[in-house]
């Protein structure tokens, strides 16, 4: 009976304690036991908070790289809370004077609503989904890297808002928890039955508590998707009027380093220093410096094919019928991510195909190899935008050295690659094929071997880039349903090329070829004559070879039913090379009167004013 009794006055005595301690964080300081000493900040931290979250200094111009975001606790304050009222400092103070760090960061308080009870108080949800609002209203999804200090639950809720919004993870390096009950806390657990607010209820004990378990899982996932940032915490080591608030264990559940003690802080001192040196202050720093400032080091990404030149990179492009690499590798610690944007080479394809506005991570360690592609018309000089993490964007000029001899190049391997097509053609087992064939099962039959031709050519090139190569190539001997096929297989493998301008211009030029949409050859679709969109596709051939082997390609053509038009196109342009416009022009009427199409139509033009001059 005895044990029983004085487990009861135990139970009764951490009960009366809790009460004071949640009267306490109300402002009320009445208990009649010996009340407990007064926090540092004076100013009662759980009256409502009635401040909105804000800049806590007006953003630079142009502005800093980091965004650093403190997210308070429950029934804390969006200043308060980081304020130590006998110093007057604050955080936000000592962060931004950090050397090497304050010049590099902008600092943003965020405030929730967090009454002792009544209505009007946010649970963790709830402050997530406020938080991600602020974030994109207050512009702080500009910055590439963003920071999350959290004090007990303003862990929690930053955690829920990373995990929940994937553009945010992209943007998190690290995540820094000071005292957040990330297994919960037993204090909310008798605070919940003393208490109505229902944010009390989602920091229980782990163990029965279906909201945290939810929020681990969840974070665990998100970490084996490499989308998590790093955690670092640190933990209070001193009581709160007589109560561990929130233990090592749980304050240290989701860490991926040693979390030190904060000394001498109890669960509402931690987070308000009083000095440069503050434990607090150099968690803060030290974690910034390993994780977060590497990614805004020059030297952290290696481009070894990539040349300065004054503001700019310049890159050879070398061989201009293969792929050309250049190669990225993210030589930091932390992930890091790159885009490739303001793409003003109009031929110019660029692997791997990115969404425009959706960058590529590397890890760190990681290399990646972009791959040049040309596509239509050669150019001296192509150019686009390199973004790299929060470096300066680098326009990046891409250029031929050599123009003739890549022209040559260029002309030779069309003349192969009509060559390889002709004596496909030609062959027996495949003009008997072709007879038995509807059209376009024909023309998907001669758009897989010419991805084919390339795949052998162009060893480890991606399938997407094949199919966009072998469209290229088709549709500069005029195989223009060949050509849109094989755009068509590019679109499915490779979506987020057709983003490219190359790839648009490239889709553009073969809808001129018949009204009808290549990719839904069923549904007509009349387009006007653009003579600029059509111009990549001219097929006029500029050797004596290339007019050769193409006259043999149109007369080979013109024997198989589906290919007809194609070939009497072809043969008119190889007439118009050699000047003979009066066959160029009987040519082209005769692939008119079989298929008419406005690049027909305009080649006859074109051919019938050049007679009449």
């Amino acid at each position: 009976m005895g044990i029983e009794v004085r487990a009861y006055r135990r139970i009764r005595s951490s009960s009366l304690a809790l009460l004071c301690l949640f009267a306490l964080l109300a402002s009320t300081t009445s208990c009649k036991k010996d009340p407990p000493p007064k926090p540092d900040d004076e100013r009662p931290a759980a009256q409502a908070n009635s401040k909105d979250p804000h800049w806590v200094y007006p953003p630079s111009t142009p502005p800093a790289r980091i965004a650093v975001v403190f997210v308070h606790g429950l029934f804390g304050d969006t200043d308060g809370t980081w304020t130590d009222a006998k110093s007057g400092r604050s955080f936000f103070e000592f962060a931004k004077a950090a050397p090497g760090i304050g010049d590099k960061i902008e600092v943003f308080a965020f405030g929730f609503t967090s009454k002792m009870a009544g209505g009007g108080s946010l649970d963790i949800r709830e402050a997530s989904n406020k938080l991600y609002d602020h974030l994109r209203f207050h512009g702080l999804m500009q910055y590439d890297n963003i920071v999350f200090v959290g004090h007990s639950m303003g862990g929690l809720v930053a955690m829920r808002t990373v995990i929940g919004n994937a553009d945010l993870s992209e943007k998190t390096p690290l995540m820094i928890l000071y005292a957040s009950p990330q297994e919960g806390s037993q204090v909310a657990q008798i605070g919940k039955l003393l208490i109505p607010n229902g944010a009390l209820g989602q920091m229980t004990p782990a163990d029965a508590n279906d909201y945290l378990q939810q929020l681990s899982d969840d974070w665990v996932r998100l970490k084996q998707r490499g989308r998590a940032p790093f955690v670092e915490c640190a933990y209070e080591t001193k009581k709160t009027f007589g109560v561990m608030i929130v233990p090592w264990s749980s304050a240290t559940r989701f860490c991926d380093a040693v979390a030190p003690g904060i000394g001498d802080a109890d669960h509402l001192s931690i987070v308000k220093p009083d000095r440069p040196e503050h434990d607090a202050v150099i968690r803060f720093v030290v974690s910034m410096r390993e994780h977060v400032l590497p990614r805004l080091e020059a030297t952290s990404w290696e481009t070894p094919d990539f040349i300065g030149e004054d503001r700019h990179w310049v890159y050879s492009l070398g061989n201009v019928t293969n792929r050309n690499p250049a190669v990225l590798k993210n030589a930091s610690k932390v992930r890091q991510r790159y885009e490739i944007a303001a793409l003003a080479g109009k031929d110019l394809l660029i692997l791997p195909a990115l969404e425009p506005g959706k960058p590529r991570e590397l890890s760190p360690g990681q290399s990646e190899t972009l791959e040049f592609v040309v596509l239509g018309d050669l150019r001296p000089e192509y150019r686009f935008d390199l973004k790299l993490s929060s470096l300066e964007t680098r326009t990046v000029l891409v250029r031929i050295p050599n123009m003739a001899a890549a022209q040559a190049e260029r002309d030779a391997q069309q003349a192969a690659f009509a060559q390889k097509i002709r004596d496909f053609i030609a062959s027996p087992e495949q003009v008997a094929r072709f007879e038995r064939l509807p059209e376009a099962q024909t023309q998907a039959v001669i758009a897989d071997f010419a991805r084919t031709t390339f795949a052998e050519r162009i060893p480890g090139l991606n399938e997407g880039g094949q199919w966009l190569l072998a469209s290229d190539a088709l549709a500069r001997i005029n195989f223009l349903d060949s050509a849109a096929a094989a755009l068509s297989q590019a679109k499915t493998r490779l979506p987020a090329a057709i983003e490219q301008p190359s790839v648009e211009r490239l889709d553009s030029a073969i809808r001129l070829r018949a009204n009808e949409r290549p990719d839904r050859p069923t549904t007509p679709q009349p387009r006007p004559t653009d003579a600029r969109a059509a111009a990549p596709l001219e097929t006029a051939p500029r050797t004596a070879r290339q007019q050769a082997v193409y006259l043999d390609l149109a007369e080979q053509a013109q024997k198989i039913d589906a290919l007809k038009p194609e070939g009497l196109v072809l043969e008119g342009d190889v007439m118009h090379a050699r000047g003979d416009r009066a066959a160029a022009a009987a040519a082209y009427r005769d692939a008119g009167a079989i298929r008419p199409s406005p690049v027909v139509t305009r080649k006859l033009d074109a051919v019938s004013t050049e007679r009449h001059r």
